[in-house]
C-alpha cells in the first residue's frame, strides 16, 4: 500500500468519525472490514486492526503490543484508536494550518508541507524543514527533523532531498553504474550519492565496497544439520567462537539482511549496520577456521527485504552475488512472511534474480545453497506460501530446501498447545512433507520420500512463544529431534541461540535474551546439537596454548565408566558399560538399550567403542 493510500485511508476513517458519532452498532459493523489483531502478526504505520469491537490504526511498526493497553502517554503505544478524540488531528488533515501558527513558504514553493511542532507524523510522511525534505521512519510528534544524533536511530526523521542549497549528506557508499547499465541518470557531475532523486530508475541501488571484508571461505554443509539463528545485531554481540568451542556447535544461521530503507535499495543487517560491516564478522571468521561455517538470512519479520526494495531483478541479483561472494557464503536463506509473502510482484523479481544468480555462479563454479524460510500451521503451509514456492519454480530456481516456523500458531489451528508443540511441529513438517511432493509433482519434477524430507527444516521459537500460551520445552525439543532423525530431515534450526537460557528463571513475557522457562544454558541447543557431525571441528587449544590432553589408560576410562541404567538421561559423548561391553551415545537419549540389535545405525543412539 503507497503512503498517499495510507493517507486517504486516515481522512477517510476522520471524516466518517468527525460526521456520525459513532455508536457501538456502527463501530461493530466497520470492524467488520478489518482484520481482528493478532499478536504474532507484524503490523505496519497505517494498518488497521479490530480488537475488543474498536478499530485500532498502529502508528509505526508493531507486534504483540495489544491495542487497548492502558498508557501514560500515548507514545507508549504503538496503537491509536481509528475513532479516537484525539485533540490534535493534524495527522488526519495534514493541510489543514488554520489553527496553526502562519509559516513563511517564501523559499520554497513545492507541495510538501512545513514540519509543525504541535502535528502527529505518520511513518512514510514527508517534511519540508529549514530547505530540506525529510521522511518519517515512524510515527513522530514534537522532534525536530535535522536535529543531529549520534545513532540514526535515535532520530525518527530521514533526509530525503536537500532542495535548499542541493547538499545531501547521507550516506557514503556509491551505487556503481558500470554494473548498473548505466541507469543512474541522475549522476551529471559523477557525485553518485545514496540518497535518490528520483527512486523509478536505478539510483536507488546502491553497492556496498566490499573490499575490506575478511571472514574466510565457506564449505558445503552436510545433508542434515542443527543450525539455530543468531539475531545478528541484538546486544551484546553473540560469541559465536566461543560457543562452537563451548558446545561443540559448528553450524549457525545469522539474521537479517535487509534493506537500508523502501527508497534506497541498499544491503544491511537490520539497518542497523551497513553490509560490509558485519557486527560479526570476525567472529565468522574465527568459526570458519575452527571447522564450521555460517548462512545469511535475507529478509525477516522486520523492515524492508532487499528483494521489495529493488526496482528490478537485475540490479537484485547483483547486490546478492556481491554479498555472496564477500561473505564467502555457500548456503543463503530467505525468510519471508507477514505482508511480503503476498507481494507477489516483489516474489516474482526475487525468483527471476535468484534464477540469475544460479546460473552466474554455476557457470564460474560456485555452489551455493538457497533456502526458504516461510511461516506453517499444523496442516501446512498458507497458500501464500505455496504461491511463493510456485512463483520459484516457474523461473527454475533450484530450491534447496523450505524451513518452516513451527511456532507461533494460533489457538485457532494449535488448540490446548501446552505440551504438545513438539507434535504440532511434527505434524506441521509432515504436512508440509506432502505439499512439496504435490507441488514438485505438478512441475513433473520426481523426488524421492528421502530426498523430500532432506528439503525440509523445522524453527521452533524455543520457551515462551509471542502467542504466549504456547511453550516450546525441553520434552518438545526431544521430540523434534527423534523425527527428524527417523525422517533424516534437512535441517533443525531454533529462533533463537541468544534465547537459549534463563538466568531470570521462568518469565511472563517473551525476551529476546532468555527463554522465558526454567532451563539450563544452552540447554536446548544441547539437545538439536546431536543432529550434528562435530568431528570436523579443530578445537585443540586449552586456552594455554597446548592441546589438550585427552589420554588415559583403557583400565582408567573403564573405571570411570557408568554402568548403563534404563532411566538415566545421556547426553551425547556419554560413556557407559552394559553387559562387558563399552557404549558411547550419539545423541540425548534415555531408555534406549545400549545392546539392542539394529538393521541401520541411525536406529539406535548407542555406539559400541569396546
Amino acid at each position: 500500500m503507497s503512503k498517499k493510500d495510507n493517507k486517504i485511508r486516515r481522512l477517510v476513517i476522520a471524516t466518517v468519525v468527525s460526521s456520525l458519532s459513532i455508536t457501538s452498532m456502527f463501530q461493530l459493523s466497520f470492524a467488520d472490514q478489518v482484520s481482528q489483531w493478532q499478536s504474532n502478526t507484524a503490523y505496519w504505520a497505517g494498518d488497521e486492526v479490530e480488537y475488543s469491537g474498536e478499530v485500532y490504526v498502529a502508528k509505526w511498526w508493531t507486534k504483540g503490543d495489544i491495542p487497548n493497553e492502558e498508557v501514560e502517554n500515548e507514545w507508549d503505544t504503538p496503537w491509536q484508536l481509528a475513532n479516537g478524540d484525539e485533540s490534535d488531528e493534524s495527522d488526519v488533515n495534514e493541510n489543514n494550518t488554520s489553527q496553526e501558527e502562519p509559516v513563511d513558504d517564501s523559499d520554497y514553493s513545492g507541495e510538501i508541507s512545513k514540519w509543525q511542532q504541535d502535528s502527529a507524523y505518520w511513518g512514510g510522511d514527508e517534511v519540508e524543514y529549514d530547505g530540506d525534505v525529510y521522511v518519517a521512519k515512524w510515527w513522530t510528534k514534537g522532534d525536530i527533523p535535522n536535529v543531529d544524533v549520534e545513532n540514526e536511530w535515535d532520530t525518527p526523521w530521514q533526509l530525503k532531498d536537500a532542495i535548499g542549497d542541493g547538499s545531501n549528506e547521507g550516506d557514503n557508499d556509491v551505487t556503481d553504474p558500470s554494473e548498473n547499465n548505466g541507469s543512474n541518470e541522475n549522476d551529471n557531475n559523477g557525485d553518485n550519492s545514496s540518497e535518490p532523486e528520483n527512486p523509478a530508475d536505478n539510483s536507488n541501488v546502491v553497492y556496498p565496497d566490499y573490499s575490506n571484508v575478511d571472514v574466510g571461505q565457506g564449505i558445503k554443509w552436510p545433508e542434515t544439520v542443527f543450525a539455530p539463528y543468531v539475531d545478528s545485531t541484538l546486544w551484546p554481540q553473540f560469541p559465536l567462537a566461543e560457543k562452537i568451542e563451548d558446545l561443540q556447535l559448528p553450524y549457525f544461521n545469522l539474521g537479517f539482511i535487509v534493506s537500508q530503507s523502501i527508497d534506497v535499495c541498499k544491503p544491511t543487517w537490520g539497518t542497523y549496520y551497513s553490509a560490509e560491516e558485519g557486527p560479526l564478522n570476525e567472529e565468522i571468521k574465527k568459526v570458519r577456521e575452527m571447522g564450521g561455517d555460517v548462512a545469511v538470512s535475507f529478509g525477516g519479520a522486520a523492515n524492508v527485504p532487499l528483494h521489495v526494495a529493488a526496482p528490478d531483478s537485475e540490479s537484485l541479483k547483483e547486490q546478492y552475488k556481491r554479498f555472496v561472494k564477500a561473505y564467502g557464503l555457500t548456503r543463503i536463506d530467505f525468510d519471508i512472511e507477514g505482508s511480503w509473502l503476498s507481494d507477489t510482484d516483489s516474489l516474482k523479481r526475487n525468483s527471476e534474480a535468484l534464477k540469475a544468480l544460479q546460473d552466474e555462479l554455476k557457470s564460474e563454479n560456485y555452489d551455493l545453497e538457497i533456502w526458504f524460510t516461510l511461516p506453517v500451521l499444523p496442516s501446512g503451509l498458507t497458500n501464500d506460501g505455496i504461491n511463493m514456492i510456485n512463483l520459484a519454480l516457474d523461473e527454475s530456481v533450484d530450491i534447496a530446501g523450505i524451513n518452516v516456523m513451527t511456532m507461533d500458531y494460533g489457538d485457532w489451528a494449535a488448540p490446548n498447545p501446552n505440551d504438545q508443540m513438539g507434535e504440532y511441529g511434527i505434524e506441521a513438517i509432515s504436512s508440509l512433507k506432502n505439499q512439496l511432493e504435490d507441488i514438485y509433482n505438478n512441475y513433473n519434477i520426481p523426488k524421492t520420500e528421502s530426498e523430500l524430507w532432506s528439503m525440509i527444516g523445522t524453527t521452533p521459537m524455543i520457551g515462551l512463544n509471542d502467542v504466549t500460551t504456547e511453550t516450546f520445552n525441553l520434552q518438545d525439543a526431544r521430540e523434534t529431534l527423534e523425527f527428524a532423525m527417523e525422517k533424516q530431515i534437512g535441517m533443525i534450526s531454533m529462533w533463537s541461540i541468544n534465547r537459549d537460557k534463563a538466568p531470570s528463571g521462568a518469565l511472563n513475557y517473551v525476551s529476546n535474551t532468555e527463554s522465558s522457562i526454567v532451563q539450563e544454558d544452552y540447554e536446548f541447543s544441547d539437545i538439536f546439537n546431536s543432529y550434528n557431525d562435530t568431528s570436523g571441528l579443530d578445537i585443540t587449544d586449552d586456552g594455554d596454548g597446548n592441546e589438550e590432553d585427552n589420554g588415559s589408560s583403557e583400565d582408567d576410562q573403564e573405571a570411570n565408566n557408568d554402568t548403563w541404567n534404563a532411566t538415566s538421561v545421556y547426553t551425547k559423548g556419554s560413556i557407559v558399560t552394559y553387559k562387558g561391553h563399552t557404549y558411547e551415545a550419539k545423541w540425548w537419549t534415555s531408555g534406549d538399550d545400549p545392546s539392542k540389535e539394529v538393521e541401520n545405525e541411525w536406529e539406535t543412539p548407542w555406539k559400541l567403542i569396546q
